[in-house]
Parts: C-alpha cells; sequence; structure tokens
C-alpha cells in the first residue's frame, strides 16, 4: 500500500484543483455559434482571462501525466520483477517539472 499511496494522492489533488477551478474560480461559459467564449467564477474582476486560460490549461494537461504515474506504478509493482527501475522515475519527474 505504502507505494501506491503518492500516485493515487497526487492524482485525487490534481481532479480535485481542477473540479474547484473549473466549477468555482473560473466557470467559463462557452459560445457555440462562435469560437468564444468568457469567465463568470469568482475571480473573474482579479486575474485577467488569458491567465484563466493559461491556468485552466496547464491544471488539465496534469492530468494525463499523473494518470500514466497511476498506471505505471501498479504495472510495475503487480506484474514486473524489476520495478524498482530509477530510469522510468527520473522520466515521471522531469515531466511534471517541465509542465
Amino acid at each position: 500500500m505504502e507505494k501506491v499511496k503518492f500516485p493515487i494522492l497526487l492524482l485525487h489533488l490534481i481532479t480535485a484543483w481542477c473540479d474547484f477551478f473549473i466549477s468555482i474560480l473560473s466557470t467559463p461559459v462557452f459560445l457555440f455559434p462562435a469560437t468564444a467564449g468568457y469567465v463568470m467564477g469568482i475571480m473573474d474582476y482579479i486575474l485577467p482571462t488569458w491567465l484563466f486560460c493559461y491556468i485552466g490549461f496547464v491544471s488539465i494537461s496534469l492530468i494525463g501525466p499523473s494518470l500514466t504515474l497511476l498506471f505505471e506504478n501498479r504495472y510495475n509493482f503487480l506484474v514486473r520483477k524489476d520495478s524498482e527501475c530509477q530510469s522510468q522515475q527520473c522520466v515521471f519527474k522531469y515531466v511534471f517539472l517541465l509542465l
């Protein structure tokens, strides 16, 4: 159980942040006939719209690597015998630091 705590916690925190950001902080409104939209959230008066878009894209793009980290962790722990491979851990750390 110790080896799976960090990936599950990371996935939970990232998805909880995305849910909180999209539903409360930004509350995006899309205008479908045109490719347009605006934000109506709590932080609408504090931050400009381009910063909302950047934070939203980065937050949503972090879900993919965290899911990959969780499934890779489970695969290495349950299936592979040499699960203490250091090169994969370096790759995941680099991907998270890059984003």
